[in-house]
């Protein structure tokens, strides 16, 4: 017989209040906790935050960590996903699952008034999942069936190409979605497995935002999780990608595409470089913005493509492990040939110059007056806390952030460019009809090696 939602959220409500909770938050650079409070929010959001990713996923099994992090949503052992579902809207909350190389995030988010209630219920998902086979059985379809419209983006095949050339041989040629291959040989038994690894106290760190104080949530959260598992996770799979050696060329034929996917880079900086602000101050310059170089040259003064960019951030690289850098552009296919090679000289003249007097005085000042829009709400300031506690990314406040920009020189952008910058040793995508890649192909000239890959859902061999 179904049960009504109020007798479900009395029946979940009974948590543990152990004295010996396996998970106690702690706040500070190291704790596991981390709170900021926003006195104008009107809903709470709490983040579970698991340091597992696709980066353990096994060998063969790539998908196994999202996969395992998603179907925490799909029930607990008291409820049928419909009825857990059903009891988070009733409630006025949702909850999302994301899954990257380096970690996974359970999200909820629910209005103020009804905290409580809905903790109950996304704590009995951490720790008394369901995990029917049926349901996961169901899980594994619908990935596969989101796999099979993937194949359908130019976008996302340059990406697949582009991350098993640069990282072939690591846990990181493979996006956390995994391939159709590698999720037909996941099985049920593999996620209850993987999970019973990584859903441990020592494992997770709780960020939560909202209009309450850090003692409050964290009191609560941790009554909540007082039965979760002492312990660490196993560690993930080495990251030890070979270096570039020359420039490689990658071509992945779509025919009748209207545009092509143009993409190059290599493997970028930690996120604690010492020299991340004449980094950031120099991508500024080059690609990051509608006033950088690439969009300047490459869409306002040739009106090749709508957008061009150059990032660190690219396809979610763990910073940790070194990020990776990467140019991004989408011209109409048949002004490829005729952007490729501009693109690759504007680089080859960053990487050689360096910015101008007037480049380097215009990026330190948009820089220095859009940095507070990064403090400027709780989530925000959350969301920069958690990525130094993952990565060790840098967090300064406004007034050092705007003393490190002002003493940026340019000889710093230059050395800091030529440090982390190859323009030699490249890895390019370019996917997009035949007939255009070929004729960029004998525009861009002689390269260390070409290939043509037809579909990059597919291990190469």
């Amino acid at each position: 017989m179904k049960m009504k939602p109020l007798v479900i959220l009395l029946a979940l409500s009974l948590a543990s209040n152990s004295a010996h909770a396996a998970y106690r938050p702690s706040a500070g650079r190291a704790g596991n906790f981390l709170h900021e409070r926003d006195p104008k929010m009107m809903i709470d959001m709490v983040q579970f935050v698991f340091r597992s990713g696709s980066f353990h996923d096994p060998a063969g099994k790539e998908g196994l960590a999202r996969l395992s992090f998603l179907s925490l949503l799909r029930g607990t052992k008291k409820l049928t996903r419909e009825e857990f579902i059903q009891s988070l809207e009733e409630l006025g909350a949702s909850a999302t699952v994301d899954t990257k190389p380096s970690r996974s995030i359970l999200t909820l988010t629910v209005i103020r008034e009804n905290l409580e209630p809905a903790l109950d219920l996304v704590a009995q998902a951490i720790l008394a999942p369901g995990l029917r086979d049926e349901e996961i059985r169901n899980l594994l379809d619908e990935e596969l069936a989101s796999l099979s419209m993937e194949k359908a983006s130019n976008r996302q095949m340059a990406r697949r190409a582009f991350l098993q050339t640069i990282y072939r041989g690591t846990p990181f040629q493979f996006p956390p979605e995994g391939t159709p291959d590698s999720l037909a040989r996941i099985t049920p038994k593999d996620v209850k497995a993987f999970l019973g690894a990584h859903l441990r106290s020592d494992n997770l760190i709780v960020a939560a935002a909202g209009n309450r104080s850090e003692g409050e949530i964290a009191g609560l959260v941790r009554d909540r999780l007082a039965p979760l598992a002492a312990g660490k996770a196993p560690a993930p799979r080495a990251f030890s990608p070979a270096p570039i050696r020359g420039r490689h060329l990658v071509l992945v034929p779509r025919k009748g595409s209207a545009t092509t996917e143009v993409l190059f880079g290599h493997r970028g900086f930690r996120a604690g470089d010492p020299d991340w602000v004449p980094l950031q101050v120099g991508m500024f310059v080059f690609g990051s913005e509608f006033t950088s170089r690439l969009s300047e040259v490459l869409r306002k003064q040739n009106g090749w493509t709508y957008g061009a960019y150059g990032f660190y951030t690219a396809f979610d690289s763990p910073r940790r492990h070194g990020g990776t850098f990467l140019m991004y552009a989408f011209p109409q296919a048949q002004y490829t040939h005729l952007l490729m090679p501009k693109a690759l000289q504007l680089f080859e003249e960053y990487v050689e110059k360096g910015v101008t007097k007037e480049e380097l005085r215009f990026a330190a000042a948009s820089l220095s007056k859009s940095y507070p829009f990064e403090l400027a709400d709780a989530v925000q300031r959350l969301n920069r806390r958690l990525y130094q506690r993952l990565d060790g990314a840098p967090f300064p406040g406004l007034a050092e952030m705007r003393r490190l920009l002002k003493a940026t020189s340019r000889e710093a952008v230059l050395r800091a460019a030529r440090k982390i910058h190859d323009s030699k040793n490249l890895v390019i995508v370019l996917a997009g009809d035949p007939d255009e890649l070929e004729k960029t192909r004998k525009a861009l000239g002689p390269m260390a090696s070409e290939k043509e890959i037809n579909d990059p859902m597919k291990a190469l061999p």
